[in-house]
């Protein structure tokens, strides 16, 4: 008689570890987070949603930051 299949989880440690590299190393985040999301299990696929829009958090600042640099510069240059 088969019993129910374990569910494989994600661990703390390597949940925390894939955040910080999906933070500080966009790429990597989104490499990590595509690999994690395309695993059948809910839990990876969770994980793998979460890296890519961690990922995607420093991206976006870096664009505001860039576009009110350029807005600054042309502010000044009017002036």
């Amino acid at each position: 008689m088969a019993g129910p299949q374990p569910v494989a989880r994600v661990g703390t440690g390597i949940r925390i570890l894939v955040y910080l590299l999906s933070f500080f190393i966009p790429l990597l985040g989104f490499i990590i987070g595509a690999v994690f999301y395309s695993n059948k299990e809910p839990d990876y696929k969770h994980v793998g949603k979460v890296c890519i829009i961690i990922a995607l958090w420093p991206v976006i600042v870096i664009l505001v930051c860039w576009l009110l640099v350029v807005l600054a510069g042309i502010t000044l240059i009017a002036l």
